[in-house]
């Protein structure tokens, strides 16, 4: 059996990785159509005008699959719903999307777009079960997880299974689907568990856990030993000299992080990058993480304003707590990086330039700022609903995946009354950081006037993010432009 994923990104995407793996351990055979997002920071008109898309499809015709598989966040839903029509087009093989747009939406995506079928939640077990299915001439509508589109157009919706707890049963992530087209960088990404222990209203995991109330933990890890393991791997295979730990909270589980901190100095060595939260720092995960070798510290202020994170965005930290946490990291010698959120509902002007005020205090190393976004079945697009500042044509487009993706150009879907300032102090908190405390005048003014700061402040702001992930930024820009280029 042929399963031929397809992705609109340019970087190794977990869930691609882990099924393929899987479908691989199975007895399957995998390939992997690949789509960078050229317009992903800021669009060229030249690199625009390739069909990108008329050479994917040629792709797929030497190929030959049986059964064509797209993961997918709502930013990539558009590309992704034009690309399995086309391949449904040209192939009429079944389609399944799973990720996190076909799990929050299935029925949505299941009647607006070429899909057969949509996979809910994890789905290393559904996948393989489904070619399986196929293979054999068997029927799909009794597999876990799966949701069926039949010709009559009424749709079999099966429950999900029980999560797989231990995670260390699964193989190994396929990285060489991605390393053909130049997306293992140096910098090598990896999961060390799933879930989060969280439930922030603006994110999908409150959503996934509703989705998984009964079926087992929903935060696993994997043993310190299995993720050690894939690292010494990764290292003889793709020469890496860093690694970037995808975790929503990599510091969560104090008993697993002694111990992994541990064997990873032992073993592996290697500078590394890890997500957590203010409330989780404390000395002893500071020491535990230095001493391991760790150069970056990811975590989320999203708003200066405490009413905002504990009423809006249900984050219960405390100012004094972001403060606390940033002065150890800093301390301690660990380059910090913060996220940030403008244009949240019920934030006032006020309220934004209190995110400012914090930031420039914390004086982080990279500041990462965003426009807020309401996603599909999250808490924060119910709230949105419900102050009016989110129309119905304005949910449409979120259902449709047309919104601002990652630091993009684009424009929030909320009505927002003070969108422009928003919008401004997007661009600008990065250079803000950055900039020598005699210009935070004239960049005040400009984030008060009423004019867009231009795309070239836009392309500047990028560089003031996190400069010392520029040179992979520009890598993976320069990487995506040639893998244009050579599909025929």
């Amino acid at each position: 059996m042929k399963v031929l994923f397809y992705h609109y990104g340019s970087e190794d995407w977990f869930g691609i990785t882990y099924l393929s793996a899987a479908l691989k351990k199975a007895g399957h055979k995998t390939d992997l159509l690949l789509e960078p997002p050229m317009d992903l920071y800021f669009k060229v008109p030249l690199i625009s005008r390739i069909n990108v898309k008329k050479r994917l499809v040629k792709k797929a015709l030497g190929y030959k699959p049986d059964l064509i598989a797209f993961s997918t966040t709502t930013n990539a839903f558009p590309h992704v719903r034009k690309m399995a029509s086309l391949l449904k087009y040209a192939l009429n093989a079944p389609i399944i999307i799973g990720g996190v747009h076909a799990t929050s939406l299935p029925e949505y995506v299941l009647n607006n777009s070429a899909a057969d079928m949509v996979c809910r939640g994890e789905g290393d077990e559904a996948i393989v079960e489904v070619a399986d299915a196929l293979e054999a001439g068997r029927g799909l509508d009794k597999i876990r997880n799966i949701w069926v589109k039949r010709k009559d157009g009424s749709i079999v919706k099966n429950d999900v299974r029980p999560l797989i707890e231990d995670l260390d049963s699964l193989p190994f992530p396929d990285k060489e689907l991605f390393a053909r087209y130049n997306c293992i960088s140096s910098d090598y990404n990896i999961i060390a568990g799933r879930g989060c222990p969280y439930s922030c209203s603006y994110c999908c995991n409150h959503y996934y856990q509703q989705l998984y109330r009964g079926k087992g933990r929903y935060v696993r890890m994997r043993s310190p030993e299995n993720v050690v393991a894939e690292l010494k791997l990764a290292r003889k295979r793709f020469k890496i000299r860093s690694v970037y730990f995808w975790d929503d909270a990599f510091t969560v589980n104090m008993k697993w992080l002694r111990n992994f901190t541990k064997l990873y100095r032992q073993e592996v060595a290697l500078p590394f990058h890890c997500l957590t939260r203010p409330e989780n720092i404390n000395q002893e995960v500071i020491s535990l993480l230095k001493a391991a070798g760790c150069s970056h510290i990811n975590i989320g202020i999203e708003s200066g304003s405490e009413r905002v994170r504990r009423q809006v965005l249900n984050r219960q930290m405390t100012n004094r707590q972001i403060i606390d946490a940033a002065r150890l990291i800093r301390k301690a010698g660990i380059r910090l990086n913060v996220f940030n959120m403008f244009g949240i509902p019920d934030e006032t002007p006020e309220e934004m330039w209190e995110t400012v005020r914090l930031n420039l205090r914390l004086k982080a190393d990279g500041v990462f700022a965003f426009l807020l976004n309401p996603f599909p079945e999250t808490r924060i697009t119910d709230y949105a609903l419900s102050k009016g500042l989110l129309s119905d044509p304005g949910l449409e487009r979120v259902k449709s995946g047309n919104i601002a993706g990652f630091q993009s150009e684009g424009d929030s879907s909320l009505e927002h009354p003070h969108k422009e300032l928003a919008r401004n102090l997007k661009t600008l908190l990065p250079i803000m950081n950055r900039s020598p405390r005699f210009m935070q005048p004239m960049l005040r003014r400009l984030a008060l006037s009423n004019r867009n700061p231009g795309r070239l402040v836009h392309i500047a702001s990028l560089f003031f993010v996190d400069p010392s992930r520029t040179g992979f930024k520009i890598k993976e820009y320069v990487s995506s432009v040639v893998n244009i280029m050579r599909l025929k």
